[in-house]
């Protein structure tokens, strides 16, 4: 059991009380053990704290979150998830994509799964759904990420998806008001930019927006009103009068009071009442707030909440009456979305505040999640178990009731803790036992059983109280939760966002890895404190940052901010900080945790926004160019700066009236626009003309103009807008063009009736221009390379030094000629020679290249194929010669090697009956019985002569001699067999005879780095071939095996290599294989080892034709074959097959 425990220290401690029974010295003991599970305990409650805050997280986001495995099976989703299937978690757990929406969706999904899982990174895309559960639409920006186990394996991909419809719509409707913008986007982006809008405090951005909307719209009061649930009542947010600068709140009306009114708003209609006391929405509304505050108009826009009507942004004009433009609608429209924003940001906050009440509840529900409680009566039945005995067993609880365990389980279950039960039976007091328990479908279980008693008022055991607590749920648990957790570090990773957290007792930071990237820090040299990070924010920045940052610490608040840092590289980087404040339970502050997102590029791009702007007007002007828009119910004018020169108007006048800028017009182009604008507003077709200036303002300018209709909801032509342009200069430039397009229509032309390829190219490389010559050799489509780069052409045959030439050339503004090896759309390579040169506009800049080239594959092919041809006449000339010359010494080494041989024989002959002679002489001798100094002086002289050494030796050095004029005679006769001429003709010929006469030839070569083992086949036939090509055949492929093994034993280094030759009859056909124990080929040049002129052999040792030169013998003069077999490190294999009736071969190839 668990108990708590004060140590001498005074602090809490937890300890696990383990009691047994021992026999000591033959009488029954308890054995009581005390383990400290205070750690163990804290980390159970913040591993449930832990889980309980990232379920909460995942399931309240807003953002789409889900995990499939490799196959594209679901494993889970939020719930935010299960609204875009419109199915339960449940059901969609185990099925895929298909199951839920069509094909081409599916397979779209399917895509980018496997482009995440083959990139091993995360992958972001946008992607356009419909949610299944209302049919609405979002956009989704959508980060893929690949999930891996701790072992490295792929467990899936987990996809978070945010929505970025608003952000997109926002987008489109910019672009479409730039022009009515124009004089409030100071103003706006101002207001934008302020932090207070969306801090997420209601009370601050609102009030924000009043005042801003107050200056702009020059009106004295301006309101914020929240509808109720029913639209039964409107409460007035915030109330901003101008003249005193003042905020109010507070005033609140009744829905019944103005049906007619409301009826608008519900409509989400715009609300422009010129006048109160005429205008029929409200005339007969009398209403004391109106008459108290002296308004008079009024405009009103609704704001909408989560795509209802939410409440209404009021513009009220105190005094008299306003006439309320187009403008002033659709800047009380903007301002409501601002308000709408505000709304949302205030509306997050509270639901991070609901998230962390959440949290809470979650904590206490954990907390106290039971175990297994089962009440036995004095007999050990059971009378009562909970639920929770379903999840430990798999059986319903009531299946236990009125059973005794061992009715229930065998006896190595139940044996395990029966006596613990029986020992509180019997003696009162509370007992526990750790038991390790294998349940039927579960596997090995261990679990913690405390037994107390239940007692009577007599102090007699009524009932035992068994609690099982499962310690296999805890590992469990705790696997599951280091696997979420890794999985939410993935997450926050893969969305840029830096995770923080302060301790403010001791002011320092724990940061994690994204953290340090956003500072561009080094984790190593970085202490972690607060001054450290202090000191990386802008000077401009830091007393608001920590001025906020003590004020929701003071407060307990949750805020955000952004500020800028600089980075140890001198960059600037906008963060933005987004934070809560955690207390102890006694309500001191402990520490703050948030978040920080990189916004550079948002900030970058409201600058640009506001860059863009500037230049607009800028462009205008120099493109004498300007434009307007026409109110036709007012008939008012809005200007940009480009009109007020093109029409000789001082700014300071404003735009005219319609009337008035009529009036600027010649007097004979007037009726012309007169007529031209009243068709527009009946039927709303867009015009254009050509308007001449009165000159009586200044200087008469051609201005061409066109309009355009824009309508409202219902259909009506809400305003007009136009363009115009001085466009004298225009005119000129039409006649010189019109006098040039004769001369350029024939140099078009010319190119594209060219024989030669023309392509043009950007400065980078990219095509704008290509001839149809260019598409007839490539077999692109125009529309395939156009805008693509021309490296698309590359083939990889080309040296890189060769394109840094190129475009050292061209860049420079010369001009490069030279040749490529490109590649076709079907892959196949070509030769083309070209010439590149810049292209340079009126101030010698170079705006493109234009390269004129002309393919000559046909000519290289016929130049290679002169090339080969002239190698092999060469060859066989070199052949030819040798031949002769073989035959010359042949001739003239065969004469004296016959007198020799039969000199020797003579010799060998001569000293035989010689020392037969002696022998006779000798026997004689000795039966002579001569005297003493006769015989000492004749063993004297075989003594002088050494007699015994000449009679041992001279028949060996003949013998000797014999067998090598006998070798002499056969390389003779091997180099006349090797070198004879067959003038080209095929002959009858003994293939081991050839390859015979060719090892002879090459022993010189091959003696030193290998053995040669030859192993032919006696009964193969004779063949008809070309013999001295085949011998030159059979030579390469031996000096090749020679040079092969050279390189494996390094000049005489290591042992010598083997060369195999070995011949064989395989049905019609010869076999040839000339093995060799050398290093192999390489696989990433077997497709190469037959073309011409490829060699890995040193400079000086290896020309590249050997190989080409013994395929084209082999393949076309014996229709034959010649292959190789190959392994790097054990040596390689050619394989000669030709065939034994040529004719035969000749018909079947042919």
């Amino acid at each position: 059991m668990e108990i708590r425990g004060i140590s001498n220290n005074g602090l809490v401690k937890w300890l696990n009380i383990y009691i047994t029974i021992i026999g000591y010295e033959n009488r029954p003991s308890l054995l009581i053990v005390l383990d400290d599970i205070s750690e163990s305990k804290s980390a159970r409650e913040e591993l449930k704290r832990s889980e309980a805050h990232l379920q909460t997280l995942i399931e309240t986001i807003p953002d789409l979150i889900w995990l499939k495995d490799p196959e594209g099976i679901y494993l889970s989703c939020n719930r935010r998830f299960e609204n875009f299937f419109g199915a339960k978690r449940e059901d969609i757990t185990g099925k895929t994509d298909y199951d839920f929406v069509d094909k081409e969706s599916a397979d779209f999904f399917r895509r980018h799964d496997q482009d995440a899982m083959a990139a091993g990174k995360s992958c972001i895309n946008e992607e356009e759904v419909t949610f299944a559960i209302d049919g609405h639409h979002e956009i989704l920006e959508t980060i893929k990420t690949p999930m891996f186990s701790e072992a490295g394996s792929l467990i899936g991909v987990l996809g978070i998806s945010r929505d970025i419809t608003r952000r997109r719509q926002a987008e489109e409707a910019l672009l479409s008001r730039e022009q009515l913008l124009l004089g409030q986007n100071e103003a706006l982006l101002s207001l934008m930019k302020n932090g207070r809008l969306f801090s997420g405090d209601l009370k601050e951005g609102i009030a924000e927006i009043t005042r801003v909307c107050s200056e702009l719209i020059r009106t004295e009061r301006v309101s914020v009103w929240r509808y109720s649930q029913n639209f039964m009542t409107v409460k007035c947010l915030d109330l901003y009068e101008r003249s005193k600068d003042l905020h109010s709140e507070g005033v609140t009306f009744r829905g019944e009071d103005f049906p007619a009114y409301l009826d608008s708003h519900k409509r989400g209609l715009v609300f422009a009442i010129s006048d109160i006391k005429t205008d029929p929405n409200v005339r007969n509304i009398s209403h004391d707030y109106w008459d108290k505050n002296n308004i008079r108009s009024f405009l009103d826009a609704p704001i909408w909440l989560h795509n209802k009507i939410g409440g209404l942004l009021s513009f009220e004009n105190v005094g008299d009456k306003r006439e309320w433009s187009q403008a002033d609608e659709r800047l009380c429209t903007t301002m409501a979305t601002l308000v709408s924003l505000s709304f949302e940001a205030y509306e997050r906050r509270q639901v991070e505040q609901a998230l962390r009440e959440s949290e809470e509840r979650f904590k206490r529900a954990f907390e106290n999640i039971p175990d297994v409680v089962v009440i036995y009566d004095r007999d050990l039945r059971i009378r009562y178990i909970n639920e929770a005995s379903k999840h430990l067993t798999g059986r319903q609880s009531s299946d236990f009731i009125g059973m005794r365990e061992e009715e229930i389980w065998p006896p190595e279950i139940y044996n395990a803790y029966l006596p613990t039960l029986q020992k509180v039976l019997d003696t009162g007091r509370v007992c526990s036992v750790d038991i390790d328990l294998e349940f039927p479908g579960k596997g090995m279980t261990q679990l913690v059983i405390t037994c107390a008693p239940l007692l009577e008022e007599n102090g007699e055991v009524r009932e035992v109280v068994g609690i099982t607590h499962n310690y296999t749920q805890r590992k469990r648990a705790e696997n599951e939760i280091r696997l979420l957790s890794d999985r939410l570090r993935m997450a926050t990773e893969s969305a840029g966002i830096g995770v923080w957290e302060l301790n403010l007792l001791n002011n320092h930071f724990l940061w994690d890895k994204r953290m340090y990237e956003l500072y561009g820090l080094d984790p190593v040299n970085c202490d972690g404190t607060y001054e450290m990070w202090r000191q990386t924010i802008h000077s401009e920045d830091i007393t608001d940052t920590e001025k906020q940052m003590e004020d929701a610490i003071a407060n307990s608040r949750e805020f955000h901010t952004h500020y800028r840092i600089i980075t140890p590289g001198n960059d600037i980087r906008h963060l933005e900080m987004h934070a809560m404040i955690i207390r102890a339970p006694n309500g001191s502050v402990l520490k703050m945790i948030g978040v920080n997102l990189d916004i550079s590029e948002r900030i970058n791009a409201e600058a640009a926004i506001y860059e863009g702007k500037a230049h607009l007007e800028e462009a205008q002007a120099v493109a004498k160019l300007g434009s307007w828009v026409i109110n036709p119910q007012t008939q008012t004018l809005i200007w940009s700066k480009g009109m007020f020169v093109l029409y000789n108007r001082n700014e300071t006048f404003g735009a005219p009236a319609l009337k008035e800028y009529i009036d600027l017009l010649h007097p004979e182009d007037r009726d012309h626009f007169q007529n031209l604008y009243d068709r527009i507003l009946i039927d709303g077709e867009s015009f254009e003309c050509e308007l001449r200036t009165n000159p009586f303002y200044g200087p008469e300018r051609i201005i061409y103009t066109k309009v355009r209709s824009i309508y409202d909801g219902s259909g009506k032509i809400m305003q007009l807008t136009g363009i115009a342009q001085d466009i004298i200069d225009r005119n000129i430039a039409i006649e010189n063009l019109r006098q040039n397009t004769a001369e350029l229509r024939q140099l078009s032309y010319a190119i594209e009736q060219s024989s030669n390829i023309v392509v043009i190219t950007d400065i980078l490389g990219n095509i704008k221009y290509v001839n149809p010559r260019f598409l007839e050799v490539t077999g692109y489509a125009r529309e395939e390379v156009l805008g693509q780069n021309s490296r698309i052409l590359k083939s990889g045959e080309m040296p890189p030094s060769e394109y840094k030439d190129l475009w050292d050339t061209i860049i420079s503004g010369g001009t490069w000629k030279g040749e490529f090896h490109n590649k076709k759309k079907n892959g196949e390579l070509y030769w083309e020679s070209a010439s590149i040169s810049p292209v340079k506009d009126e101030n010698g800049n170079i705006v493109s290249f234009m390269a004129i080239k002309e393919d000559i594959t046909e000519a290289k092919k016929d130049n290679e194929e002169r090339r080969m041809l002239e190698i092999e006449m060469d060859q066989a000339r070199k052949l030819e010669a040798v031949g002769s010359l073989a035959s010359g010494i042949a001739h003239e080494i065969n004469t004296p090697i016959q007198f020799v041989g039969d000199n020797t024989h003579f010799l060998a002959d001569s000293f035989c009956s010689l020392i037969s002679l002696i022998d006779t002489y000798n026997e004689l001798f000795n039966k002579a019985n001569l005297e003493p100094e006769l015989v000492q002086k004749k063993d004297q002289a075989e003594e002088k002569v050494d007699l015994k050494y000449i009679r041992k030796e001279i028949p060996l050095a003949v013998h000797q001699t014999l067998e090598g004029v006998e070798r002499v005679t056969n390389i003779v006769r091997a180099m006349k067999n090797f070198a004879h001429s067959d003038q080209g003709e095929k002959t009858i010929a003994s293939i081991n005879d050839m390859l015979e006469s060719t090892l002879t030839v090459a022993r010189n070569e091959l003696k030193y780095v290998a053995d040669v083992i030859t192993e032919f086949d006696e009964s193969i036939p004779e063949i008809e071939c070309c013999r001295d090509e085949l011998n030159q055949v059979f030579l390469n492929l031996f000096i090749n095996a020679a040079h092969a093994i050279a390189d494996v034993i390094k000049g005489g280094s290591a042992e010598k290599g083997t060369i195999k030759v070995s011949t064989n009859k395989e049905g019609d056909s010869v076999i040839i294989k000339i093995s060799d124990t050398g290093p192999g080929i390489p696989k990433s040049i077997h497709h190469r080892i037959f073309d011409q002129f490829f060699t890995t052999k040193d400079v000086g040792k290896g020309s590249g034709q050997g190989l080409a030169i013994a395929q084209k013998i082999i393949v076309e003069k014996h229709k034959g074959s010649l292959d190789f077999e190959t392994e790097e490190g054990k040596g390689t294999t050619f394989i000669v097959r030709l065939p034994i009736n040529v004719q035969e071969a000749v018909t079947a190839y042919e």
